[in-house]
């Protein structure tokens, strides 16, 4: 494993809980996976790029799921990422996920998603993957859990991310995809606690959670995840795209488009004038004006924008722009 004296000279320097934590990796994981991934655990520690205590969790959450989390990803990111599956730099898809992946770990705010809204650094495990998925479907997101003496020792979500989306829309447009998928997966660990108020989390084991479809519980009532979202995402999700807004959009496409128009198509009223700041609050929107089922409109936005014509003709416009106008295929 070790391929050069200097590294191997690193290894022993090592604490003795240190090398027993990644030797007992290896003897869990001898795949050729499991040894490059234990490989770049140990040079991630000699470079310094991440601290012993990041690299034993990743250890020790890989051993229970078998993902192969990406170090790199999953240090500035809020989770432990497994992108193994989306590698292929042949298939356009699969590079541009990665792409956009690389793009959004350039926000802090993208490594603080979880922080900002649940106020806590806990860590979830997530495997992304490309997928065919129905044509009104941008992502979903699905959680599963083991159980080792009757306790729930893992929860893993697989995050599924369409094909045909990212082939066709923007890279912005995606990226507000991915981060949405990634809501519902730290939700769906939340929701796996058996009922218990979503701001008053202390998991001291894995033991305690469920995983289920039921809502979640906010401040002692029952609430939609996309209600939650909508009523408390917004902001964290305008600040990650004001940060990465240059990188995943070209600026002569921002300077043509705003200042434009934006009218009733039926009176051609004027309504307002593009701009960015609208743009990434109604980008923030999409997806969340249903419920998770799709079945019901979202209160929340119905009382926001949904029982408002003007207010939902500007978010028409402004999403279709997002969707359509923008870079395409990240690069």
């Amino acid at each position: 494993m070790l391929s050069s004296p200097e590294l191997a000279q690193f290894y022993n320097s090592l604490d003795f809980n240190t090398k027993a934590k990644i030797e007992y990796y290896l003897a869990h994981n001898g795949t050729n996976e499991g040894i490059i991934f234990a490989y770049e655990a140990v040079l991630a520690l000699k470079e310094g790029i991440a601290d012993e205590d990041f690299i034993m969790q990743l250890l020790d959450n890989s051993l229970n799921t078998g993902l192969i989390f990406d170090i790199d990803l999953s240090l500035k990111s809020p989770a432990n990422i497994d992108i193994s599956e989306i590698k292929d730099e042949s298939d356009d898809a699969e590079r541009i996920l990665n792409c956009v992946f690389d793009k959004l770990k350039n926000s802090s705010n993208f490594k603080n998603l979880y922080n900002a809204v649940f106020n806590t650094n806990d860590r979830i495990n997530l495997k992304i993957e490309v997928a065919d998925l129905p044509n009104n479907k941008g992502g979903e997101t699905q959680g599963n859990y083991t159980t080792l003496n009757g306790q729930i020792n893992s929860i893993t979500n697989t995050i599924r991310i369409s094909r045909n989306r990212l082939n066709t829309t923007s890279t912005l447009y995606m990226a507000n995809i991915v981060i949405h998928e990634m809501i519902h997966a730290y939700l769906n660990v939340q929701r796996a606690n058996m009922g218990i108020d979503i701001y008053n989390l202390n998991y001291d084991t894995l033991g305690d959670f469920l995983v289920g479809n039921q809502p979640i519980t906010v401040n002692g009532a029952t609430v939609d995840t996309h209600t939650f979202m909508f009523q408390n995402m917004i902001p964290v999700f305008t600040t990650i795209y004001n940060q990465v807004l240059n990188e995943l959009v070209n600026q002569d496409e921002l300077d043509y488009i705003i200042g434009s128009d934006i009218s009733n198509p039926e009176t051609n009223e004027f309504y307002e004038s593009w701009n960015v700041s609208n743009f990434l609050y109604y980008l923030s929107t999409q997806g969340l004006n249903r419920n998770h089922d799709g079945t019901v409109d979202n209160p929340a936005y119905l009382q926001e924008i949904g029982n408002f014509p003007e207010k939902v003709i500007k978010r028409n416009k402004y999403l279709t722009d997002g969707r359509d106008l923008f870079t395409k295929k990240c690069n």
